[in-house]
Formats: structure tokens, sequence, C-alpha cells
């Protein structure tokens, strides 16, 4: 489809607002409400509104099946759906709804704009989401710092969430647009300044965060990048100055930091402490054992907010996911959903190799190191990370058309 350049920017901005009113939140240590609020209504508003602006494209979705990236998606949500209405639960609906209007949004602008533009897109949101969270995390530590409750009271972290509501999940926006950023700075598509200030702001982000998960999936991203593309001195001499100066700066400006970096990378791994590698293993164990239960179909999506947040005292604290992507989708649709997952990703991981899309390769291992910690996708309501997933199916499924 041909757009005017008024509608091509406005479509894009459109693209812009989406990516951002997915992931924004505002929600202070004690807020516990799961009703809807003007935060919520917002984002419904606008992602529905972009949803019945665009359907009349549908035929362009329905086309793309062809493809087996496209169709072994659609098949593992209309499978999670089938699970899901089994044991019918209208939160569980909306919430898969998302999954489902956020690929048909995903597939649009990959189709109309291509998969370039969708990642310029995704490095402006990552820019202004980092500016904003660096905002509340100096001005309103209540907000942009993590909080976590310890002998009766929310104790304020040094860790940045700023305005994603989890300092793993801005970590996860931020090092993806590191890998991002990069590609598109290759390819001279974004300028050397945009490009400096997107990765400046990344690195930083990730030390606030002290994501260690997202820091290992960042560098493991570039040791496969590296392998792919041999030649990158001068990339690899730009990364290393950025990094320099990075750590001098803010040696100079917070060296206090540094010192809590220090301790918090030496966790006790005290179970009441959701973010260890204790409290996961915890989390595991008992997911493992509510798995066996309904092996073959599993519980329905979103079903780990109901089953794991009524059994806290089972688990040892109160949690409302599993920390892990691949036992999300077994508790969620059982051994059928995680075989057609498996086959999905293993058609990504082939087409990336055999198409040679580094790029698409690199994202979707970082989506496959960050779920072993975190259960990234498919948790509840569509986030940056699916965004990114789809934007990873629906790039090589255009790639291969073309």
């Amino acid at each position: 489809m041909k757009f005017s350049y008024s509608w091509n920017r406005f479509l894009l901005s459109a693209f812009f607002i989406f990516i951002f009113l997915t992931q924004f939140t505002l929600r202070t240590p004690g807020f516990e409400s799961r009703g809807i609020d003007f935060q919520v209504l917002a984002r419904i508003l606008f992602i529905y509104s972009l949803f019945f602006m665009i359907s009349p494209s549908y035929r362009y979705f329905i086309k793309g099946l062809q493809y087996k990236p496209e169709f072994y998606l659609f098949l593992l949500l209309l499978l999670l759906l089938v699970t899901t209405l089994v044991h019918f639960s209208l939160y569980a609906i909306y919430t898969l709804t998302t999954l489902f209007i956020t690929m048909f949004i995903v597939r649009f602008y990959i189709n109309n704009f291509g998969v370039e533009k969708v990642f310029i897109v995704y490095v402006y949101f990552s820019i202004s989401f980092a500016l904003i969270s660096f905002f509340f995390y100096f001005f309103f530590k209540d907000i942009g710092r993590y909080s976590y409750w310890q002998w009766g009271e929310f104790i304020t972290s040094t860790r940045m969430q700023g305005v994603s509501g989890h300092p793993n999940t801005l970590a996860f926006i931020l090092g993806i647009n590191i890998v991002i950023t990069v590609n598109l700075m290759l390819k001279k598509v974004l300028s050397n300044k945009i490009s400096f200030l997107s990765i400046f702001l990344s690195l930083i982000v990730l030390f606030l965060c002290n994501s260690k998960t997202n820091i290992l999936s960042v560098i493991i991203c570039f040791f496969i990048f590296f392998i792919f593309r041999r030649k990158t001195y001068s990339i690899m001499l730009f990364l290393c100055s950025i990094i320099i100066v990075f750590f001098i700066i803010t040696f100079v400006v917070m060296p206090e930091f540094y010192i809590d970096i220090i301790r918090s990378a030496s966790r006790t791994g005290d179970i009441n402490e959701i973010l260890t590698f204790t409290g996961r293993s915890s989390i595991w164990s008992f997911v493992l054992d509510i798995i066996y239960q309904k092996i073959i179909f599993g519980w329905g999506y979103s079903s780990a907010v109901d089953v794991l947040v009524s059994n806290s005292a089972k688990v040892g604290f109160t949690v409302a996911q599993t920390h892990n992507l691949y036992l999300q989708i077994l508790m969620s649709g059982g051994v059928i959903c995680f075989i057609v997952f498996l086959k999905l990703i293993f058609e990504i991981i082939s087409s990336s190799i055999n198409n040679d899309k580094v790029v698409f390769l690199q994202l979707i291992f970082y989506i496959l190191l960050v779920g072993f910690s975190e259960a990234i996708i498919f948790n509840t309501i569509a986030n940056c990370a699916f965004i990114v997933f789809c934007i990873v199916v629906y790039g090589l499924s255009c790639d291969e058309k073309r």
C-alpha cells in the first residue's frame, strides 16, 4: 500500500506512540490494583483505535501466513486462545487479544514501511524512553527506582526502572536498542550523532538497572555479530570508545553509585527477594509441579497471575509470573504450545542464518537468553519484548518475500 508523505509521517508517529504506550507505566511501590485507571484506559483506546484504522489491510496479514515464521506464530497464539477458552477468564482473553492486535499492527508496519524504518522508530522510542526514565530516576525516586519489600516496608534501591515498571524490563528495552542501533549504524541509516546518543544512553541505563542477564545478553549478541561479520574493527573501536567515556563520566559524576553496584552484585539469594536466583528457583520448583498437573494443554493464558498469587504461601512470596519464558509457555499452553514455540524458534534461527540476517539472529538470541530468568513474552498483555519478537518474525518473512 502507498501513502502520501503526510500519512507516512502520521502512521510512523502513531507507531512510536504505540510502542511507548505499550511499555509506559507510572506506578508507586504500593500500587496493587488490577483495575482500569487512566493509564490503562489511554493505552486501550489508542491501541484499539490504531488497530481499527489499519484493519482494512487484513488481507496482507492472511496472505503472509504462507511463510513459516508467520504461520507458526499465528498457530501458537491460536492454540493459546483455545486453551484459554477452556479455562474461561475475561482477563486472560483481554490480555491474549492484545497479542493478536500487536501482531497485526507490527505486520502492517513491516509490510508497508520495511524493517529499517520500524527499527528507526524503535531507536527514537528508546532514546525518548531513556531520557524520561532518567528524569523520574533523579526527581521522582518512588517511581523511577526499584523498591522491594523488607521488614514491613518498601526499601528504595539505586536500581533504575524509570517508567517501565521494572529494572529488567527497562534494561531489555535498551539492550535491544544497542543491537538495533549498531546494525543501523553499519548500514549508515542513522547519523553518527544519533547512534552515539542512542548507544551511550542505553549503556548508562544498563548500568543503572544492574540487570546481569541483559548485560550478558548484549555481550553474547555482539559475539554472534563478530562471528558473522569479521571486518568490524572500526565499530569495535567506536563501541570501546563509548564505553570508556561512559565509565569516566559516571565515575566523576556519581562515584558512590559504584559502591552500591558492587554491593548489589553480591546479592545473598534471600528467598524474599524475587530478583535473586534462589527466589527464582523456588518459583520454578513450584511451577513445575503445577505444569505436571495439566501437562498437555496447560492452564490457559495469563494463568500464572491467578495460580501463583493464590499459592503465595507455597512459593514463599507473592509473584505473578514464572520468571522463565519456557515454563511460562508450558504453564499457559502445555506441551502442545511448547512444541509449536520450539518449531517457531527453529524456523526463525534457520531463516536468519540461511538469509544472512544477523540482526534477527541477534534479537532472537537476546530474547531466548533473557527468557531463562524472565517470562519476557507470552506473560500477560503485549509488551515491548513481544513487539520485538513480532518484528523478527515479520521482518524475516518480508525479506523472504522480496
